[in-house]
This record gives C-alpha cells, structure tokens and sequence, in this order.
C-alpha cells in the first residue's frame, strides 16, 4: 500500500544477509522469536498511523505545503486532526474544530508574510502576531479594485473573488462561533463545518503559489 513500508519475513537464515543486499529498502526480518516480536512493534506502528498515511494519499495538493515548508511541519498534526473531524456530527465538538481550523487559516497568512512580504505586509500582522484581516487588508489582497471603473484591480492582485471569499468566510465563521457571538444563536450544522474544512483546504492550495 502507497506509503506504507514494506517488510520481509523469511526463514532462510543462510541467504539473509544475501537478501538484504537486494531489497536494501525493506526492512527484513528472521522466523525467530526476537525478530517477530519486533516485527509485530512494526506492523502496530503503521496501523497506529494508517489514517494520517490515509488523508495524506487523499490530500496530496494541501499536504504538499508542507513538504514545500510553505507551511510550519508542525502545523501538519493540526490539520490531519481537521480532517479526521471532517464528518463530526456533535455540535459540543464544533468549537474545537473551528478553532484548529482558524488556527490554521491564520498561519497560511504568517507564513506567506515571512516568504512573501509584497503579498501580506508586515502592516497586515497585528502586534499578537495574527493576520489583521481589515477591509484594507482584504482590498490590496484583491488588488485595490477600483469601483469607479468596473472593479478593475489597480495594484497586483494577489486574490480573486473565490479565495477572497474563503477567506472572509472562514475568518468570520470561525470568530463568530468559537467566541459565541452569533447575533441570532443560530447553530451551525456538519454542512458548515465541512465547507469551513473545504474552504481551508482550498486557501492553503492557493498559497502555495507564493
């Protein structure tokens, strides 16, 4: 199975050392106690991480920001928890989910700064290190479209109106419902929580241009 790794059980113990000089990837082991002991320490590991393995198989564009180090490696765990939450039906568990996905939206936006300064400012990252997400923010992301003349971009545009729209998205949703601000108490359901996901997913794709 795709990036799992492959071992080998054998009971020649007369080609072994023979054997390994033709498969110096896999890892190989003897028909003896010691060696299937640790061969099943080996197999326990890989079923521990079969669903990361798996999100990563399925997610190759998004998980591809951090091989690139676009995204901080110690972000990954992050998202690999969203994702696995990405049909979670318990409203008490929304919460937590927004605020790993808020979390990982405002750090698509730190990284491109550190990379990336004519695309988000340093004038664009509060004092507390979060992405200030203001109209202005949001029109020079756009290129400072010019109303007067069809919405024209009149500086290079870095967005157009999807990701803008995903980002906006996400940062008002994940505000509003981890600080319980909504002004009607309305309770969001798995839809929103999925599309929030999606949304995520699709920023982080976008930014790897920069």
């Amino acid at each position: 199975m795709p990036g799992f790794p492959r071992f080998i059980l054998t009971g020649d113990e007369t080609e072994f050392e023979g054997l390994k000089k033709y498969y110096p990837k896999e890892k190989m082991f003897l028909k003896k106690p010691d060696d299937q002991k640790e061969l099943f320490i080996e197999l326990q590991a890989c079923i521990k991480d079969a669903e990361p393995l798996r999100l990563k198989r399925e997610n190759p564009a998004v998980f591809e920001a951090f091989d690139q180090n676009k995204l901080d490696v110690a972000k990954e765990t992050i998202l690999i928890s969203v994702l696995k939450n990405y049909n979670e039906s318990n409203p008490a568990k929304f919460k937590g989910i927004l605020a790993d996905v808020r979390e990982l939206h405002e750090e698509v936006y730190r990284a491109i700064n550190k990379r990336n300064k004519a695309v988000v400012r340093d004038s664009d990252i509060k004092a507390n290190n979060s992405p200030s997400f203001t109209g202005s923010f949001h029109k020079h992301l756009e290129g400072n479209p010019n109303p007067a003349d069809s919405y024209k971009p009149t500086t290079p545009p870095y967005q157009d109106s999807t990701i803008a729209g995903a980002t906006k998205f996400i940062h008002h949703a994940c505000s509003e419902y981890v600080h319980g601000t909504s002004k009607t108490g309305y309770q969001i359901t798995p839809y929103a929580i999925r599309a929030l996901i999606n949304s995520l997913l699709e920023v982080i794709i976008w930014s790897k241009q920069y």
